[in-house]
């Protein structure tokens, strides 16, 4: 027993006085050396490996991924890719070829970590905005017959430049319908539902939320009146229903425990990472999606963050945002605020194991990529923030709504309007009535700005 070589911590010592694991890792390093400048397939299939190798690397070496580079060079060898564009498609590699860790196993195929490094690399999307494999499953569900008409319907959504998550929408809509009628025995063919059958279904959906009703209905609704225009429909059924509105409100933090997370933020002896994140919902009206893809840059020796530009769609036509949000220099305990938070990342960005220059605000606590991080890691980690400021799990949602009350404490909302929100949701901030947010509350009715 002693301290290992390599890891430092006390363990049984083999060879070289190192543990078995770091003697593994040694070993597993020095027999990938053979892999490099393998001839394979193509010189895609060449760069993909590659990939693979300098993933692998990241992370304390087994048996098993020796074992993984084996046959994966091996099947590299004998068929020539084609370039991978989608998840889709590595989805599709991965299920053809499933080289993970162990037989029988799930975890660790080999595809995936390719398509994580193609994701670093810019060629892929982040993995939870692929919707391919969502809206394949869901399809499934839906009558065969229907099937058709629904993937024209979406189509022609898609032209008008609708965002993939409404379509996603669109198809979970279709296929609680086509359960619901399944379980009661109608007919499950879309094309066949008549009046008599949606009040039915609205009147078992009268036991969910107003806003699932309503959203599932306008789903509905639109897709039975594009059949009718499309002439593939003699009546529209969804013809003279009307449900009930929503009255709207606004949820916001309460004065209490708004002044201990303002005093959170002001604490120079505070979590640097925590009170920078929270100071950028609550005074700049930053998202969960703004911070998982923002960027650090220094520009003129002063702090500021490079915003994700996406798409615009049908529904978010507008950025409403400059992409470079410049950070004010004062009140000097905002500028503290930014030398703590920038010299702490500093020194967190220099342990991350990155093969390619993203600076992204938040980084991985494991440190073995630089990808952004998922929507519920960064959600959890902006609540554990709100936690340490005033004891309660606030969703960045709730605080930035919190931002456009308190800039819109005058009645007028058109700093909004610059701070990233439409000016539909900015004017909402003028008349809404607002109510406070608690732990045990979950707002039903709050708008989504």
């Amino acid at each position: 027993m002693g301290n290992c070589n390599q890891c430092g911590a006390v363990h049984k010592l083999y060879v070289d006085n190192l543990c078995y694991c770091c003697y593994e890792d040694r070993q597993v390093r020095e027999k990938l050396m053979d892999f490099e400048g393998l001839a394979l397939a193509s010189q895609y299939n060449e760069r993909l490996f590659q990939l693979y190798l300098l993933y692998i690397r990241r992370y304390q070496l087994k048996y098993f991924h020796l074992r993984q580079a084996k046959i994966l060079a091996a099947m590299l060898r004998k068929k020539a890719l084609p370039s991978l564009t989608t998840w889709m498609e590595v989805y599709r590699l991965a299920e053809e070829y499933p080289l993970t860790h162990k037989p029988n196993s799930t975890k660790g195929a080999a595809f995936l970590k390719i398509g994580y490094m193609l994701q670093e690399l810019g060629v892929l999307p982040p993995k939870d905005e692929e919707y391919s494999r969502q809206q394949e499953s869901l399809e499934s569900k839906i009558n065969p017959t229907s099937v058709l008409h629904v993937q024209s319907f979406l189509s022609h959504l898609q032209e008008t430049k609708r965002a993939k998550t409404t379509l996603l929408g669109y198809l979970l809509a279709f296929k609680n319908f086509t359960e619901w009628l399944r379980n009661n025995d109608l007919t499950t063919d879309l094309l066949l539902v008549n009046a008599t059958i949606i009040l039915r279904y609205l009147d078992f959906l009268s036991d969910k939320k107003l806003s699932y009703q309503n959203d599932s209905f306008a789903a509905l609704r639109r897709f039975y009146r594009w059949l009718k225009h499309q002439k593939l429909l003699l009546t529209n059924p969804c013809v003279g229903i009307r449900l009930g509105r929503m009255q709207l409100k606004l949820c916001i933090v309460a004065e209490k425990e708004l002044s201990q997370i303002v005093d959170f933020i002001k604490d120079p002896a505070t979590n640097p990472e925590q009170a920078f994140l929270i100071a950028l919902v609550l005074f700049f009206g930053l998202t969960t999606e703004d911070l998982r893809f923002a960027k650090v840059m220094l520009q003129n020796n002063l702090l500021c963050l490079v915003l994700r530009r996406k798409v615009t769609t049908a529904g978010h036509q507008f950025y409403n945002r400059d992409q470079i949000l410049k950070l004010p220099t004062k009140p000097d305990w905002f500028i503290a605020l930014q030398q703590r938070f920038y010299k702490n990342w500093l020194e967190h960005f220099s342990k991350i194991k990155r093969s390619y220059p993203h600076e992204h605000l938040i980084l991985p606590y494991h440190n073995h990529y630089c990808r952004p991080l998922s929507d519920r890691c960064a959600a959890l980690r902006f609540q554990k923030a709100t936690l340490a400021a005033c004891g309660l799990k606030i969703p960045a949602r709730i605080l930035r709504q919190t931002c456009g009350h308190l800039h819109t404490k005058n009645g007028d909302a058109s700093a909004l309007t610059r701070l990233g929100w439409s000016t539909q949701f900015a004017f909402y901030y003028t008349w809404l009535p607002r109510t406070f947010f608690s732990q045990r509350q979950n707002p039903e009715n709050s708008t989504s700005t």
